[in-house]
């Protein structure tokens, strides 16, 4: 399991607990399984867009905020590298900073999954 992984897992946890809710639970208002919810948050599978979707929904957090390091939380301003600011910028000129930020951690999150998918089938 990568640390991005680590860190959605980590978050939803922590967004369950803020929310005094089982996995169960969880499980019952995004129809899922709970042995699916359990696989999930023990990394033996990976959650799909549309769950994490739904989850964050349910938690009342942003999806954006599950891809954030605790760490990461508490920075109020990250420097944008050059692709980010590509990114930034051919977005609708009225996005706020923080859709901007959360279309960037989502780039960041597909490029980590894809690099990860390529080191389990050896493609680069």
């Amino acid at each position: 399991m990568n640390s991005l992984s680590e860190t959605v897992i980590s978050n939803i946890k922590k967004a369950l607990k803020e929310n005094n809710m089982s996995q169960a639970e969880l499980g019952r208002r995004i129809h899922a399984a709970r042995s699916t919810v359990t696989h999930w948050l023990d990394g033996t599978n990976g959650i799909r867009q549309d769950k994490l979707e739904e989850i964050a929904k349910v938690l009342h957090h942003d999806i954006s905020w599950f891809f954030i390091d605790e760490n990461e939380k508490h920075i109020k301003q990250q420097k944008l590298n050059h692709n980010q600011i590509l990114l930034a910028m051919s977005l609708d000129s009225d996005a706020t900073k923080e859709e901007v930020d959360e279309a960037i951690r989502y780039v960041k999150y597909m490029h980590a999954k894809r690099l990860e998918s390529n080191e389990h089938t050896g493609e680069n």
